[in-house]
């Protein structure tokens, strides 16, 4: 969302609380004791939040995700720019638009745009991650005998890759899939198994093909191939947005035919960005580049009540693990 009332207000909120907290120690010290009740899970990392966030406004800290500074980095960890601008997403695939919503816009007081990775050929990201991994594979003269376990999505998105780079792939499914799906996979040339009742059965009988046959396991969101692939997504972000927000208010203009057009101005800043939240691999690729790259701008998980892994993962202290479809 471009620079707005909506685009900011909930951060704001969230910062004046705990500026709040940070000047008045008294009101710190009633929420210290107060969150002394509360599990442990829960009560060491909100402690070490309050504590970040009481510091003096002089005192040095390193730069923390979210603060609107650079993104906290470790040396041992890969490069994601670096990998995303040299990824293979581009040998097959291009840009996806970044389309105006001028309805969401009005309503939201903000410039709002969609990034379209439906119109993707297989019609999710998943298309991007599924290129550049199977070609890295390929070019570092690997086992062309792939496999993975899904529902849908990924499998889908597998299985055109493999298909594109001439390679073999195995896609486990449980059985209640739907034909439709199913079918949609054996028609790009991969070979379908159906085992066990639920994806974890899938799973598991994947990881025993990887283990007795020597198959090359892929798909998975943690793969370094995979994050450069959705960090490619964040770069087009910073290189579609200015130049969408300017369009969108020439529109704007253009439309006051009763009116003689007055040049407005346009902020380009790119204030946030919204993801969903599955697998995670989309939101920690564009994370990581956008929050190295323009580190003032939000990235913000989205992710449904019920099927909230990410955020009760972030109050253990701990990955939990998903049941959702892949």
């Amino acid at each position: 969302a471009g620079r707005g009332v909506a685009g900011r207000g909930a951060w704001l909120n969230v910062d004046a609380s705990f500026l709040t907290m940070a000047s008045s120690p008294r009101i710190m010290m009633r929420r210290l004791s107060t969150i002394s009740t509360l599990p442990y899970r829960i009560r060491a990392p909100l402690a070490r939040l309050q504590e970040r966030k009481a510091a003096p406004a002089n005192a040095f800290r390193a730069p923390a995700l979210g603060d609107g500074e650079a993104l906290e980095t470790d040396a041992a960890h890969p490069d994601y720019v670096a990998l995303a601008l040299r990824s293979r997403v581009y040998d097959h695939l291009t840009d996806t638009p970044l389309q105006h919503a001028p309805a969401l816009s009005e309503q939201c007081g903000a410039h709002v745009h969609i990034k379209r990775e439906d119109l993707m050929p297989t019609f999710t990201f998943y298309a991007r991650c599924a290129i550049n991994q199977l070609a890295m594979i390929k070019a570092s003269g690997g086992s062309h005998e792939l496999i993975t376990a899904s529902i849908g999505s990924r499998g889908h998105a597998l299985a055109w890759a493999a298909g594109r780079l001439d390679m073999r792939l195995t896609v486990v499914m449980p059985s209640p899939t739907p034909t439709s799906r199913r079918n949609a996979v054996s028609r790009l040339g991969a070979k379908v198994l159906i085992h066990g009742d639920t994806i974890g059965d899938s799973q598991a009988e994947a990881a025993r093909l990887v283990a007795t046959e020597g198959r090359v396991a892929v798909g998975s969101h943690d793969d370094a191939s995979v994050l450069a692939a959705t960090g490619t997504v964040g770069l087009e972000l910073l290189r579609q947005h200015g130049g969408a927000v300017v369009d969108a208010a020439d529109a704007a203009d253009a439309a006051d035919a009763d009116n003689r057009p007055r040049r407005r101005p346009v902020a380009t800043e790119l204030d946030a960005i919204f993801v969903g939240v599955g697998g995670g691999s989309l939101l920690a690729g564009i994370a990581s580049v956008i929050k190295s790259t323009s580190p003032k701008t939000k990235v913000i998980a989205v992710e449904p009540r019920n099927a909230d892994v990410l955020s009760r993962s972030l109050l253990c202290g701990h990955r939990l693990p998903g049941a959702g479809p892949v």
